[in-house]
């Protein structure tokens, strides 16, 4: 027992000298450029490949792609997006339509998950100037570890709502043209009109729809045309 204890002393006091920064002299002689990282010698004369990031810029970059990510994955309700999540939400209910044999009924889904929500340990302080303040404290590698499983967490949620929604869509495209209706005439139709001051717009001439019953007119119509053309 004695044994395991000073074993994990000794891990504990490795991991503290870890989080410590010290004082190093990262010039390398002979130092030469390649794809961002030095290529040179140390004093000792052995050749080092050392790459250098300045901390606060590399995790300001980890956390820019983590909330980036977890946009896409999730939405962002104050910019009125709803990310992958919602897409694949709106193709359940579309699949769920009873017009197209579905059951009327929306299969339970996750909610947000949103893995960037966790409370903050606020400690109350007094700083160097007096002020009562909330100051939130954590070690950078700690940060740096969480936000990197972050990204791991987000990605594979991503890969997984992507593929569902391929999935979906493609259930959709089979309920549709099982119950005698094409998918392509629910596509959006425009063209590009001179708009004001000259620019280039896009006038919707038909809007993009999965209505059965929208869908049901543009068959008329669309038949009844090509009727009209053949016997001309």
């Amino acid at each position: 027992m004695q044994f395991l204890a000073a074993l994990a002393l000794l891990g504990m006091g490795a991991c503290a000298s870890k989080d410590k920064a010290e004082e190093k002299d990262t010039r390398l002689e002979k130092s030469q450029t390649v794809n961002g990282n030095t290529v040179g010698l140390d004093k000792d004369g052995k050749v080092l490949v050392q790459t250098k990031v300045f901390l606060a810029e590399s995790l300001r970059g980890l956390e820019k792609e983590v909330y980036v990510l977890e946009n896409d994955v999730y939405g962002n309700e104050k910019y009125g997006t709803r990310g992958l999540q919602g897409v694949n939400k709106d193709c359940e209910k579309k699949l769920a339509d009873p017009r197209i044999g579905g059951t009327g009924k929306l299969k339970p889904m996750a909610t947000s998950g949103r893995v960037t929500e966790t409370e903050e340990d606020l400690k109350f302080v007094i700083d160097e100037q007096g002020n009562l303040v909330g100051v939130t404290e954590e070690k950078l590698r700690d940060r740096i570890e969480r936000f990197r499983g972050y990204k791991k967490v987000l990605a594979a949620r991503k890969a997984e709502f992507t593929t569902d929604i391929d999935i979906c869509e493609q259930k959709h495209r089979e309920a549709i043209i099982a119950n005698g209706l094409s998918p392509e005439d629910g596509e959006g139709k425009g063209e590009w009109v001179t708009g004001p001051q000259g620019y280039k717009v896009w006038r919707a001439k038909k809007r993009e729809t999965s209505n059965p019953e929208a869908l049901s007119k543009r068959k008329f119509q669309r038949e009844t045309d090509e009727t009209g053309e053949s016997d001309e």
